[in-house]
């Protein structure tokens, strides 16, 4: 006998109470949710192992590689209760990370959330700008050391890559919302 869930005023069955939603049309796909989950893994998390590694050693590097790992692993659980707020099966869904800050912690929480979560954005951004400009600084003073030799003055600016980085993202971000209006930051269609 199949466990009967009440949902307003009458009685559904569990697999019913899955699907019941706000008629928000779904766009992921398998093939999406794979390419988010293999971005977010082959991310910087990947590239930082081996400096990890190197800066604690074997024994306290896989430590802190696995301690991050598991509180990722919880952070990733407690978004996932998050999503169906208050119960689990028939509450209100949260469509973005602060509405789920909004069911459960309430309306102060959400303003201080805010702020923590743009500004770590943001903070990502400059650092990756910064992180790529040094890059493409190194790899033009190793080219002109290559070409001229070492005691030629490679006088190169990483002011001029940043700008450069700083222009192909604005570009590509407005460029790809566009379709969904001028930056759009839900990927849902209403």
């Amino acid at each position: 006998m199949e466990e009967a869930v009440a949902v307003d005023d009458g009685k559904v069955t569990m697999e019913e109470a899955v699907t019941v939603d706000d008629g928000r049309d779904r766009t992921g796909t398998l093939w999406s949710a794979t390419a988010h989950a293999l971005t977010t893994m082959v991310g910087t998390g990947v590239l930082a192992l081996p400096w990890v590694v190197s800066q604690l050693g074997w024994i306290l590097g896989s430590i802190a590689i696995i301690l991050f790992a598991s509180v990722t692993y919880y952070i990733v659980v407690l978004l996932c209760d998050c999503y169906r707020s208050p119960n689990p099966i028939t509450g209100s869904q949260n469509y973005t990370y602060m509405d789920a800050i909004q069911t459960c912690l309430g309306e102060i929480d959400v303003l201080f959330c805010g702020i923590a979560q743009y500004a770590v954005l943001w903070g990502t951004m400059v650092g990756y700008s910064i992180t790529l400009a040094m890059c493409v600084l190194a790899i033009r003073i190793s080219h002109c050391v290559h070409r001229w030799g070492r005691n030629a003055s490679c006088n190169v600016s990483a002011v001029k890559y940043v700008m450069i980085y700083t222009i192909i993202q604005v570009f590509f971000v407005t460029v790809l919302q566009f379709g969904e209006g001028y930056f759009e930051i839900s990927t849902t269609r209403e």
